[in-house]
């Protein structure tokens, strides 16, 4: 068993702690089959094993090995998110930013320190440090693998785009695909909001990583 870090963003964060979310798709690694020049539709996957992608190119038969970055069933990915590090004068811990009562009750106790704390100390204290700074220590959400396979990104079914984690109401889950209200649709928004306007349309693969969490 193998441990990689892996980063998400608060949305994610919650719905993961609310047992919301099981699935996260990743274009790492693939994006040399869903490049302009080459067209994906000539590529597939021709099978995943052991964490391997075998991708095959229809006009030239032929197989590229892609390890998958994030591991392979059975390895856990321990979460990096926003955060700040803080301590209360004997041991050093995080405030995790997709808490946001804990943040408030962390600024307030800092607002209430006396004058003569030390500046450079209380400014350390209200930085908020980017997730992929966050140390091993500080995770406090460990996931195990329980399965990988590639896609490509609109082949993204309702149930898998509600196991994204994404927010749909419970009348619209079995809209059409291609319906505002479906979940699909709601995918669709949450990844242009992080990959970019276009970044649906051009349709790349993506590891599709399902996980459970655990006791870290």
């Amino acid at each position: 068993m193998r441990e990689h870090p892996i980063l998400f963003s608060a949305p994610m964060v919650r719905a993961i702690l609310t047992d919301q979310k099981w699935q996260t798709r990743r274009t790492r690694g693939l994006e040399f089959f869903s490049r302009p020049e080459n067209d994906p539709d000539d590529w597939w996957c021709a099978r995943v094993q052991d964490g391997v992608a075998y991708m095959a190119y229809k006009r030239a038969p032929h197989e590229r090995e892609v390890k998958c970055p994030f591991g392979q069933p059975g390895d856990r990915l321990w979460v990096r998110e926003n955060h700040y590090l803080t301590d209360d004068g004997h041991n050093e811990y995080a405030v995790y930013a997709a808490d946001e009562k804990s943040v408030l009750a962390h600024m307030t106790a800092l607002d209430a320190l006396p004058r003569d704390f030390p500046a450079d100390t209380l400014a350390g204290h209200r930085k908020l440090r980017p997730s992929i700074h966050m140390p091993r220590w500080a995770s406090r959400i460990t996931l195990e693998i329980t399965g990988v396979h590639v896609e490509l990104l609109q082949s993204i079914s309702n149930a898998d785009a509600l196991s994204e984690g994404v927010s749909a109401h419970p009348d619209h889950h079995d809209k059409p695909a291609s319906s505002i209200y479906s979940p699909v649709q709601a995918f669709r928004e949450l990844w242009e909001s992080i990959n970019g306007e276009g970044a649906w349309d051009a349709n790349p693969w993506v590891w599709v990583v399902e996980f459970r969490r655990v006791e870290p």
